[in-house]
Order: C-alpha cells, then sequence, then structure tokens
C-alpha cells in the first residue's frame, strides 16, 4: 500500500476532529489496508475506523452506501 493513502485517511480522521492516535496503530493500519483493499476513498475508511473504533453502529443501508 502507498504510504499516501494512510495519510489521507489520518488527514481526513483530523477532518472529523479525531486524533489518529486514538486508535491502536497496528489496528488502524489493519483497518486502512482492509479499506484500500476494498476500494473505499481514505474518507470512506476513516469513517469505518471512527465508526468500528468508538463502537457506533450504523444502520445496515449506511454500511452498504460505504461499500463496508
Amino acid at each position: 500500500m502507498s504510504w499516501l493513502y494512510p495519510v489521507k485517511v489520518n488527514i481526513a480522521l483530523a477532518e472529523m476532529s479525531v486524533r489518529p492516535g486514538d486508535f491502536n496503530g497496528e489496528w488502524r493500519s489493519n483497518m486502512q489496508q482492509i479499506g484500500k483493499a476494498a476500494g473505499l476513498t481514505p474518507q470512506e475508511t476513516a469513517i469505518c475506523i471512527v465508526a468500528y473504533g468508538l463502537g457506533i453502529n450504523c444502520p445496515e443501508f449506511v454500511k452498504t452506501d460505504i461499500g463496508v
């Protein structure tokens, strides 16, 4: 994975006022790899990180819309 994708994910997290360091680095890296492999944008991956990392249960239609 290119170094640019994780940087863009971290920027997207920061834009949501979420510090990337609030999440375990290894877990966050794994989520970034999953998002990249699934064809998600960095912003979509950031949303997934926040949703799963903070224990927010998204309605199924939201997960479908963002490609989770």
